[in-house]
């Protein structure tokens, strides 16, 4: 086949791939993409100051992925002078992302226009659109990480072996061997392509006679590549494989579970769900029939039992592993868009009708990536199983939960416990901790997450989503459809850093204890969410040690003027100092969505002998405030006291759990 095409078909889908994977780059930030530009970062500085030893930055061994998430940070640092530290890397994600995104796109350029070489221009443009528009490799070519590169590359080592079986021209060969090393420089995963190529070499009819002189070809440019190209390797060979080797068998013996003390069964159907649930149903369909096509077509038949053999290969590879995540199954992904492709080139080279459903396809493939934008690494097909107990989400909408308390009045004081923090401290204004300090009473708000799932009974995270089990999120965040992340409310008494004055009986003092202004009425107005409002829940101050008597009574109407539904009347003795108190009172029937006046009042308290309650000066809460510093005079009405500002308060509802001591 002439050159020209060849070219066309790579140049054309390298640049719609990389048009597709820049539609919300750096929007997101996943769990492993810090460590990981943290890793690139070291590694490049390793380099510029001649420290092999220093590029060792773990046993994936990431070094491909380094290299350019690398570069990207470094071009950064260079045009703003600003250096990558903890407190910045949320501003060089996109930094870090882009050079991946590029390699990814120029790699299924290149595979297109070897499957062209190897099927025809026609089955070539079909598997390159395929893999630009494939949403779960798509999603993963956006992260500053090492899975979408080493499926690409794996997928170019086995397409270059096809075309050496071909050709059989040795530079191929050694081509084809490079990209293998690329591979296992990026992820140890590769190693597949060891006994992989040479069952290839062994198993073509007319390669037999040399297999073993390609086989040691191919495993020696793989193995030179991996050691040059990795300068920690010229020094400390038998240290690095040693950590290799330790880790290797975490790996393959332990499970994402292995921290839980419960044993768990086998669970060998993982990778099946995860190929129906990550793939579209158009490229199972069209990667069904073109694998048929290929095997009844006598010139493509080699080249599809080899595609067939690395699939089914590779799918029982990972499956021997107890670590798993459904991205480890991608490079075997990737065969299944080839595959597609020649179908879909099929359709372009038959009548009006077929043309009109390739470009069917393709709208809707284009179409459903941008739907799914930033989030297409959370793609799940319509027709994918029931969803098991596993751990789904790596981070991805936890900037919208961020978003949505930076919308908060409070936003930048506020304190939230989250599952990955380093995450959520990316994108919000306030103060991000552990969800292992969710019990602190700074928190105002605690935040789950969708992977937290899935895990066994004595872990930690579910031991927090119990505790949660029966608590109403103030938000839930939803990403693609799947809900992905929860918002809790605490009972923070921080966000209420203000009290309103003692609380005293009508013609008492106007000022009390330091001179601050009393108080003869206190009310906020509430909205019902639920019917059945039978109680609420305050903070009061006692003002620390001192020993108080007397009662307060609690008043509920329909509004600030009207006449008690509820009084409760309530013992000043028995309240503790800034801490919440929940006060109950016969449940009102068809509440939900009413507004009521809640407010307290002292028929006993003076200066001195009196508690109160705290508030926000700032609107945080539904409702308004209400503080009388005086007793209202004829014709004036509380309504017109209506001011800025919140109670400390929180509703209670008829079946919820008592908060009382």
């Amino acid at each position: 086949m002439a050159f020209r095409p060849l070219v066309m078909v790579g140049l054309i889908t390298a640049t719609l791939a990389l048009l597709v994977r820049l539609q919300g780059l750096g929007a997101i930030l996943t769990a492993d993409e810090p460590q990981w530009m943290f890793r690139a970062q070291s590694f490049t500085t390793a380099l510029r100051r001649g420290d092999p030893g220093g590029t060792f930055q773990g046993t994936h061994p990431g070094v491909t992925a380094m290299l350019l998430i690398g570069a990207g940070i470094e071009a950064r640092e260079w045009l703003t002078g600003e250096r990558m530290e903890s407190p910045t890397v949320g501003s060089f994600r996109s930094a870090g992302k882009l050079p991946i995104a590029i390699a990814v796109s120029l790699g299924t350029g290149m595979a297109a226009a070897l499957v062209a070489r190897l099927w025809g221009v026609r089955s070539g443009l079909g598997a390159g659109v395929l893999l630009t528009l494939n949403p779960f490799f798509v999603g993963y070519s956006q992260l500053a990480h090492v899975d979408a590169l080493l499926a690409i590359l794996m997928l170019l080592s086995v397409l270059t072996a096809l075309w050496y079986v071909r050709q059989g021209a040795r530079r191929i060969l050694v081509l084809s061997g490079f990209l293998g090393g690329l591979a296992l420089l990026t992820k140890l995963p590769a190693v597949f392509l060891v006994p992989f190529a040479a069952g290839v070499f062994l198993l073509v009819p007319d390669m037999r006679a040399r297999w073993i002189r390609d086989t040691a070809t191919w495993v020696g440019v793989t193995t030179a590549t991996f050691l040059i190209l990795w300068p920690s390797m010229w020094l400390n060979v038998l240290p690095n494989v040693r950590y290799a080797a330790r880790d290797v068998q975490s790996v393959v013996t332990l499970s994402h579970f292995g921290e839980s003390a419960e044993v768990r069964t086998r669970d060998n159907l993982f990778y099946a769900r995860a190929l129906l649930a990550r793939t579209t149903p158009v490229t199972l369909l069209f990667a069904a029939l073109g694998a048929l096509a290929c095997l009844r077509a006598a010139h493509r038949r080699r080249e599809a039992l080899v595609f067939l053999l690395f699939f089914g290969g590779f799918f029982l590879f990972v499956n021997l592993v107890e670590k798993r995540a459904d991205r480890y199954l991608l490079p075997a992904l990737l065969v299944l868009d080839v595959f597609a492709g020649v179908s879909l080139g099929e359709l372009i080279r038959r009548d009006r009708f077929g043309k009109l459903l390739a470009a069917g396809t393709i709208c809707v493939l284009a179409v459903l990536n941008l739907q799914l934008s930033p989030y297409a690494l959370a793609y799940v097909s319509p027709f994918s199983p029931k969803e098991e107990p596993t751990q789904a989400g790596w981070g991805e909408g936890l900037e919208r939960a961020a978003a949505v308390l930076n919308a908060h009045p409070l936003a930048p004081e506020l304190q939230v416990a989250t599952w990955y923090p380093i995450i959520f401290r990316e994108f919000f204004r306030g103060t991000t901790m552990s969800l292992s300090s969710r019990d602190d009473a700074r928190v105002d708000y605690v935040v789950t997450y969708r992977n937290m799932r899935g895990r066994p009974a004595d872990s930690g995270p579910t031991r927090v989503l119990e505790e949660f089990a029966n608590v109403e999120p103030v938000a839930v965040i939803r990403v693609v459809g799947l809900e992905m992340a929860w918002i809790y409310a605490r009972d923070s008494v921080d966000r209420f850093p203000k009290h309103v004055g003692e609380i005293v009986r009508a013609g008492a003092p106007e000022r009390g204890t330091g001179n601050a202004p009393t108080t003869v009425e206190v009310g906020q107005t509430v909205v019902a969410e639920s019917d059945g409002l039978s109680g609420v829940r305050l903070v009061f101050a006692t003002f620390s040690s001192r020993s108080n008597r007397g009662e307060l009574l609690l008043h509920v109407r329909e509004n600030p003027d009207g006449a008690d539904l509820r009084t409760v009347r309530i013992g000043v003795s028995r309240l503790e100092d800034n801490a919440w108190k929940e006060i109950r009172f016969e449940p009102l029937p068809n509440s939900k969505g009413v507004t009521y006046y809640v407010a307290l009042t002292s028929p006993s308290g003076e200066p001195g002998n009196a508690v109160t309650v705290r508030y926000q000066p700032n609107d945080i809460l539904p409702g308004r405030l209400v503080v009388l510093r005086r007793p209202l005079r004829s014709g004036e009405k509380r309504a017109a006291s209506l001011a800025e500002g919140d109670l400390a308060y929180a509703l209670v509802y008829q079946g919820d759990a008592s908060h009382s001591e």
